[in-house]
């Protein structure tokens, strides 16, 4: 079953892998290698992560309790339009980034 994209409730989730490249933590090559672990085995994408050796795990803790789940939560309770989503975006995408990189130098946890 496919959705529409005309309706302003159906809204993108950004991926985590996203905000790992954008803050240059890993390449798109880390992130479609780890995609195709995921499919084979199942696991959960931070956890494959981690297992690698590529992050470390309070990189991906840091990241989803300080960056994406508030950010998910307020794109959830703030029903925009598309177009005004996508315009935000961008500035919320790099104070993300400025807040990952950051936290990951001060807290000496960059990758694995």
């Amino acid at each position: 079953m496919q959705s529409n994209s005309s309706s302003a409730t159906t809204t993108e989730i950004k991926p985590i892998g996203s905000y790992l490249v954008e803050a240059g933590l890993l390449t798109q090559a880390h992130i479609d290698v780890a995609l195709v672990d995921q499919a084979a085995t199942g696991m959960r994408f931070g956890d494959i992560l981690v297992l690698r050796g590529w992050i470390k795990e309070q990189t991906i803790e840091y990241l989803m309790k300080k960056i994406i789940v508030p950010e998910r939560e307020a794109t959830a309770r703030k029903p925009l339009a598309r177009s005004a989503i996508q315009q935000e975006m961008p500035k919320r995408s790099d104070i993300a980034k400025q807040k990952l990189l950051s936290a990951c130098q001060e807290n000496d946890f960059w990758i694995g």
